[in-house]
């Protein structure tokens, strides 16, 4: 996902199965973006959006999978 200079956000979603979505956080620094509530050992799938200048949001990006440490 690229990040452009009127990004103000980031929402971060997260899922344990299939086709159920839970927020894990709004970050504005997209730098620094660590979903949260997560269980150790779990593996998630995590996607992100970003929101821009004018109320613009983009698509979801494709979904990663990670294990929770």
């Amino acid at each position: 996902m690229a990040i452009g200079p009127n990004v103000w956000g980031v929402e971060v979603q997260v899922s344990s199965e299939p086709n159920v979505w839970v927020a894990a956080g709004y970050f504005t620094d997209p730098r620094d973006v660590t979903p949260t509530n997560l269980k150790p050992g779990t593996l998630y799938g995590i996607r992100a959006c970003v929101h821009g200048s004018s109320n613009q949001v983009s698509d979801w990006s494709d979904t990663v999978t990670h294990m929770a440490t």
